[in-house]
């Protein structure tokens, strides 16, 4: 379901989802209160939802209000906005992906396609101001993390705060897919996460965190 204010967008997003064989377009809406009613109806498996819409609540609104579609449906927030305590609210609020409106139409698929399996994704170019001074900024939390994991672990926990999925950690470490599970298994256990999922979007609001703390900000 696409959810957004703006006619153009949610054209360009359908034609471009209408040439995607395994996606289905359930409908579209402009406004949050026309959302609310869409989803009385029938609950997508992802949510494309811009954060400025039509009327007095936005995007970030609607997931405060309704916190009870989180676990339900996947949410992937579109913004012109790449302004990180923007994205660290956006996945407080229990959204699986983040994607700037500058992204190319390839972004857009796969980032549907990665927050439609459970994982988190973030757009390469908010990956790429966190890898600019992650390994620059080392918090309490930070040295706190190196004591309790290994440092493989921490450097595979680092890698999912950047956006990475395991099967791109296991090529850029050059290492086997069932290796990095089980450090993830290792992870979950020794940070007292119940599930995969919890173990990558705390990871990911660490490293917004940090960026946080580090002062980072970009235009809105």
């Amino acid at each position: 379901m696409i959810a957004d204010d703006h006619k153009l967008i949610r054209e360009g997003i359908k034609s471009l989802l209408e040439e995607v064989d395994d996606i289905e377009i359930l409908g579209e809406v402009n406004s949050c209160s026309a959302l609310e009613e869409a989803l009385m109806d029938r609950l997508p498996d992802v949510l494309i939802l811009d954060i400025h819409m039509e009327g007095r609540h936005s995007g970030l609104n609607f997931l405060e209000m309704h916190q009870d579609y989180i676990g339900k449906i996947n949410i992937l927030i579109l913004s012109m906005s790449e302004n990180i305590s923007i994205v660290k609210r956006a996945i407080d609020l229990g959204a699986t992906g983040y994607l700037p409106k500058s992204e190319t139409s390839d972004c857009i698929i796969s980032a549907i396609h990665t927050v439609a399996s459970g994982a988190l994704y973030l757009a390469p170019v908010i990956s790429r101001q966190l890898l600019q001074t992650i390994d620059s900024h080392a918090s309490a939390e930070t040295k706190g993390l190196e004591k309790i994991l290994t440092k493989r672990e921490f450097t595979i926990f680092c890698l999912l705060g950047r956006g990475l999925t395991a099967r791109k950690i296991s090529h850029k470490l050059q290492v086997s897919s069932s290796t990095v599970s089980t450090h993830m298994e290792n992870m979950k256990m020794k940070l007292e996460f119940s599930s995969t999922a919890e173990l990558v979007r705390y990871a990911l609001q660490w490293s917004v965190e940090e960026y946080s703390k580090a002062g980072i900000r970009t235009e809105d």
